[in-house]
């Protein structure tokens, strides 16, 4: 088939991994931090009135942020660490229940579209061994799994592949919105590269993929705007039940805490 993942393409992924961990672990020491006051990014961004007054009006809502490593992955790490935190901290059985349901019948999906199993199956049984720990498992025990190295890296791969799946599942919605030449090839450059940004595409096809609603507070630097620009995804969702608020600087993403 054509749009194969193929144990070539992983091998690719594997070795573009490697090289891109030793670059950005010279320059990051954390992959996800332990919850800080907001207040520390004032301090980053003095002497810029059009964040400094969009951080202070977030700040009085969300007082508190984890720290994402900047990596290009930060959107998939941010997204899966905060549901696997709040899994433990809400113990809705519900949600649990539902998510261990979209992620168990996963490895088909992606099978459906041309991933071989054997480029699935490792990537897949990370995420299933982290969640069969729940609900018998700690916060603190979640940021240790996030912030090891091979951990980390296995989880936030599946959630590319779940992102490029849903994309080439339902082409239709995103051929109009891609320049690339195909959807596969727009998976190919945008969605499996490990180094890859998440932007409004791939962030509509995981949300949509989990079944699981988020909010992104977006900053910039004009001052004639003191309020951030709020996204909600999907749009009609009850924003009563949302639990993942992520903070956006341009290319980053961090969490937020009420």
């Amino acid at each position: 088939m054509n749009n194969q993942f193929s144990q070539e393409q992983y091998h690719q992924h594997v070795q573009q991994l490697d090289q891109i961990k030793q670059e950005i672990e010279a320059q990051d020491v954390y992959i996800i931090t332990q919850p800080i006051d907001l207040q520390l990014l004032e301090s980053e961004y003095f002497e810029n009135k059009g964040f400094l007054q969009k951080i202070q009006k977030v700040r009085q809502q969300f007082p508190t942020f984890r720290r994402v490593r900047r990596d290009g992955s930060c959107f998939y790490r941010a997204v899966l660490f905060r549901i696997m935190e709040h899994l433990i901290i809400s113990k809705d059985v519900k949600l649990l229940e539902d998510f261990k349901a979209v992620i168990t019948k996963s490895k088909d999906d992606l099978k459906a579209v041309g991933y071989d199993e054997i480029v699935i199956t490792d990537f897949y049984d990370s995420i299933i061994a982290q969640l069969s720990k729940y609900p018998n498992i700690t916060v603190e025990q979640t940021v240790e799994a996030f912030c090891d190295k091979m951990t980390s890296d296995y989880l936030i791969m599946y959630m590319r592949m779940l992102t490029s799946g849903y994309i080439k599942t339902n082409s239709f919605m995103f051929e109009g919105y891609i320049e690339a030449e195909s959807i596969e090839k727009f998976c190919q450059q945008e969605v499996d590269p490990i180094d890859r940004e998440a932007d409004q595409l791939q962030i509509i096809a995981l949300v949509n993929y989990l079944n699981i609603p988020l909010r992104i507070y977006y900053l910039d630097s004009d001052s004639k705007k003191q309020e951030a620009t709020v996204v909600q995804i999907p749009e009609d969702a009850d924003p009563n039940k949302i639990f993942i608020n992520l903070l956006y600087r341009p290319g980053h993403y961090d969490i937020l805490y009420q």
